[in-house]
């Protein structure tokens, strides 16, 4: 691993990241970068150092740790694996299989959040090399889906998926935020093509838009994070919040969160990081159908009663307004 500590690694892995990326996507980088799980996850990263054949070689893989930050671990097996005929042939995946179930790996890592395009035969002391190919595999396989047609940026009209179960329209016009409603189209566009990873993809950034402009509804966007991201947990503790803090208030104003709901929201999370965090670039209607029905909830069960609370208490909305432009 040279002489680097563990941060420097993280913070190089980072840094490159962050380089390549933005050398790589030209226009509308930051919307676009939502489609690489490494800019959406923090991680465990483990080196393990192995002999095979004879060789030392390294494998590292990344763990989606959702924390607010990254770890790093070097676990060296060198000892107990040179001269073991059983791994001599076998792949990056079968090896990791092998070694586990040898009890040579940590007990911590939770293996179905271990990233397949991040399993790789480079050590993390190289981050050009780990990142670049690790990326690679990720932007060929979005690639693949995206390239064969540009996005249809299309007005709502009859042929879009359910729009009356999900009233996209109604959605559209009550946010009312050029952002919000830009993707929105590009996902339904998406999605009328076909392009079911696509769109699935990008749904979960609207569902935590919505959640953020409730907050900010209530005058309550004041989140206590770590690195300036706002993660799952955030969320549900702001939920919890808002719960409290409209409990007295008009029925239509009041933000209802127990713990079926934060259940539901665990699921939502699940099938967003199901579709994210495993860029195959095949995903299924179903569970593009799922997160638009998330979409809908957290806009009826949290944006809406939060709109009902900023639209009469008007003071609200400008005071944060005078405040965001200090």
């Amino acid at each position: 691993m040279g002489n680097k500590s563990s941060q420097e690694m993280i913070n190089d892995f980072r840094n490159r990241v962050s380089y390549v990326l933005n050398s790589t996507l030209g226009t509308d980088k930051e919307n676009k970068k939502r489609f690489f799980t490494a800019t959406q996850n923090h991680f465990n990263f483990y080196s393990i150092l192995y002999m095979q054949n004879t060789l030392d070689k390294t494998i590292t893989f990344a763990e989606i740790n959702n924390n607010d930050s990254d770890f790093f671990q070097s676990v060296d097996i060198r000892t107990v694996t040179d001269g073991d005929l059983n791994i001599g042939n076998l792949n990056l995946d079968k090896l990791l299989s092998y070694f586990d179930n040898k009890q040579m790996l940590p007990k911590t890592i939770n293996w179905t959040n271990v990233l397949p395009n991040s399993v790789l035969n480079i050590g993390f002391s190289y981050p050009q090399i780990y990142v670049d190919t690790w990326l690679q595999t990720d932007f060929n396989s979005i690639n693949n889906v995206m390239v064969k047609k540009q996005f249809e940026l299309i007005k709502f009209n009859t042929t879009l998926l359910n729009r009356s179960t999900f009233d996209f329209e109604n959605m559209i016009n009550e946010v009312s935020d050029p952002q919000f409603t830009n993707n929105l189209n590009q996902i339904l566009g998406a999605y009328n093509n076909g392009w079911f990873y696509v769109s699935a993809s990008a749904i979960g950034g609207l569902i935590e838009m919505l959640l953020y402009k409730t907050a900010v509804n209530y005058g309550k966007d004041n989140f206590v994070t770590q690195r300036d991201k706002i993660t799952k947990k955030n969320y549900v503790q702001k939920m919890r919040e808002l719960r409290n803090f409209t409990q007295k208030l008009d029925e239509k104003q009041q933000i209802h969160f127990d713990a079926l709901d934060e259940l539901t929201m665990d699921r939502d999370y699940l099938t967003r990081n199901a579709v994210s965090h495993y860029t195959s670039g095949f995903v299924n209607e179903r569970e593009v159908e799922s997160l638009f029905v998330a979409l809908t909830n957290t806009y009826t069960r949290y944006f809406v009663p939060s709109k009902n609370y900023a639209d009469s208490h008007p003071e609200h909305t400008l005071n944060h307004l005078t405040e965001s432009d200090q």
